[in-house]
């Protein structure tokens, strides 16, 4: 018994852990500051802003390998939606949203463009991992090796 449980094998498990660049919960609070949080420990993807006026975040994330996607309190105007394929996850949160989703031994992805109702957030309104890391640019790559 015990070497049939040792044998057998499981699921590949690779999206364990990326580069420390995303690693980690960014220590965030809703309503401040505004923008897209993205994180890994399972991959993790929020957006929050300031004020009452309303604000639309849209954006995509293309993998090589497909995505699972579980959306975590959407309103009901929000939309996660996942290619046929499974390679590309397109969100359109109103005001506030949360989504996660893992990858199947992606070794990089490509986010973005990132936009705030229509218009092209700055890279210091993207926050990475527990680092709250701003990227370069706007859309970026993400790799899963990335220091």
């Amino acid at each position: 018994m015990l070497t049939s449980m040792l044998t057998r094998k499981g699921p590949r498990r690779c999206d364990d852990v990326w580069g420390a660049r995303v690693q980690g919960t960014p220590p965030f609070h809703y309503g401040e500051p505004g923008g897209f949080y993205l994180w890994h420990d399972g991959f993790h993807l929020l957006v929050t802003h300031r004020g009452a006026d309303r604000a639309v975040y849209a954006g995509t994330i293309v993998s090589a390998t497909p995505m699972r996607v579980s959306p975590v309190d959407l309103e009901s105007n929000d939309r996660l939606d996942v290619s046929p394929d499974g390679h590309t996850l397109s969100s359109v949160f109103n005001n506030y949203g949360h989504a996660d989703f893992t990858t199947d031994c992606a070794q990089e992805l490509t986010v973005g463009p990132l936009t705030a109702d229509s218009v092209v957030v700055p890279p210091q309104r993207i926050y990475l991992g527990a680092g709250e890391i701003r990227p370069e640019n706007n859309p970026l790559t993400i790799r899963h090796h990335d220091t």
